[in-house]
């Protein structure tokens, strides 16, 4: 698009380099890749059916890590 803009001339009186212009469509490539980016579908939880988060999961470990195993006689 910049490049079209470009060669029709609509940037000649802009004090933009091309240089200039490249960092702008990257900086805006970033932006719209952090907008649009697709989200891991999270399986669903056996007993309630709802959704798990990363989270979830995480204090689900944590928490079994805490807990003490218990000692055979």
């Amino acid at each position: 698009m910049i490049n079209n803009k470009f060669i029709d001339g609509q940037l000649d009186e802009c004090d933009l380099t091309l240089k200039d212009m490249h960092n702008i469509a990257d900086s805006f490539v970033r932006v719209l890749m952090g907008v649009f980016h697709t989200r891991l579908d999270y399986p669903e939880d056996k007993n309630t059916g709802e959704k798990v988060n990363e989270v979830s999961l995480n204090d689900d470990r944590n928490q079994q890590r805490k807990q003490k195993p218990k000692k055979k006689n």
